[in-house]
């Protein structure tokens, strides 16, 4: 089997010439002569570089964006053929690798202190959600090396970048999260008295890729008697019973764009307290769609969620209710009381409320939508009003 659905155009080098002008545009706001970019997602973001390779950590991957001036990558030999293969940029330059003693360390020094300097600042992957993908001492060292220029934080810059997604980028989360609603529709065949969590995770991830998927990095199966206990549990090979609750939270991909689409299954009749939890959070859920307007601000979305479930007392866990999504399974921005990111056309977010019920179990129920001009976009399919019950 394989999935019929059309596939986005590709991207064209014209998407990413517009990402790295809307980012020389935040540079020039705050005042940063070059942005050094480390990490998989924002040098992708940013170049178009397609390589699982990644998953070596052996040989860094460098991109310098300078506010004026050609950009320009810093990879391996063992890098550029993909580099020139996948990516927009045309200046590459290289280095032997593996080499230890300088692993691209001397070429970004130079390319650094030699940009077109105004604010004296260069960003740097250093704040929330970001992460280097250098080793530190590397990283201290081109720091000493490029003075008086100065590394700075420019998370919060590539952040607002990255929020707000072109019409392609909102074609691959979507697709994602219509492929992964196809094959959580089609769970109760697949499921088979004795199965396990890790069984049933394997016949999912397997429908999955048949269906159209490019990959589910993140598959979460897990289950207990009258509920689950916590969303990020691995699987088992207990074998499920009658009573018990399933959650399958299940984050695919299509062209490295992800969707989250958590979906809670009953084997057997579900209590009345599991009931009772899910009718909450649905309504909850419910709440948070209708708050989601062009204008509004992601705290105003939290209070309408949690007003749903304040009455549930220390049961309403009053954490993110909901966030960015695209190149990661989480983006920016976090729904939370005091988060004041305005909604905005083209920004792609979840609503995502949650309850802790019983002896310690959980409730999760997210929907991913994207603003546009008028209104709203749903990007996966509304969750069933009531557990789907399996098994039985």
């Amino acid at each position: 089997m394989t999935s019929a659905r059309k596939r986005p155009a590709a991207f064209t080098r014209p998407e990413f010439e517009a990402r790295m002008e809307r980012a020389r545009a935040l540079m020039t706001e705050a005042k940063l002569d070059a942005l050094l970019i480390t990490s998989e997602f924002n040098f992708n973001y940013l170049t178009g570089l397609v390589t699982p390779f990644w998953l070596s950590l052996t040989r860094p991957w460098f991109f310098i964006l300078p506010r004026v001036g050609d950009p320009v990558a810093i990879v391996s030999e063992h890098g550029a053929v993909v580099m020139r293969a996948t990516s927009a940029i045309d200046r590459i330059e290289t280095w032997p690798s593996p080499q230890p003693g300088d692993e691209g360390v001397s070429l970004v020094s130079s390319t650094l202190a030699n940009v077109k300097r105004e604010f004296g600042w260069i960003g740097a992957e250093l704040g929330p959600e970001c992460r280097l993908g250098v080793p530190f001492n590397d990283f201290l060292a081109i720091r000493d090396r490029i003075q008086p220029l100065t590394f700075v934080d420019c998370s919060k810059l590539m952040a607002r970048l990255r929020s707000v997604k072109s019409p392609g980028e909102v074609a691959r989360i979507k697709l994602a999260g219509d492929i992964v609603c196809d094959s959580l529709d089609v769970l109760p065949s697949l499921y088979e008295p004795g199965d396990s969590e890790r069984s049933i995770a394997r016949k999912l991830s397997l429908h999955l890729m048949q269906n159209g998927a490019d990959a589910v990095p993140y598959l979460i199966s897990t289950s207990g008697p009258g509920g689950y206990t916590s969303t990020i549990l691995p699987s088992t090979d207990r074998p499920m019973r009658k009573g018990d609750v399933l959650l399958l939270h299940v984050c695919g991909q299509i062209d490295g764009y992800f969707t989250d689409v958590p979906r809670i299954f009953g084997i057997g009749e579900p209590d009345k307290a599991t009931k009772h939890a899910y009718d909450l959070v649905w309504r909850s859920t419910e709440a948070g769609l209708q708050a989601m307007k062009p204008g509004v601000r992601t705290r105003d979305v939290w209070h309408a969620q949690y007003k749903v479930l304040s009455g549930e007392g220390p049961a309403a866990r009053g954490e993110r209710m909901g966030h960015g999504i695209g190149f990661q399974i989480t983006e920016a921005p976090s729904i939370t009381r005091n988060d004041d990111t305005e909604l905005t056309p083209g920004l792609v977010v979840s609503v995502e409320p949650n309850l802790t019920y019983g002896n310690g179990c959980d409730i999760t129920i997210e929907e991913i939508l994207v603003m546009t001009e008028t209104g709203k976009e749903a990007l996966n399919r509304r969750t069933p009003r009531e557990i789907t019950v399996i098994g039985a």
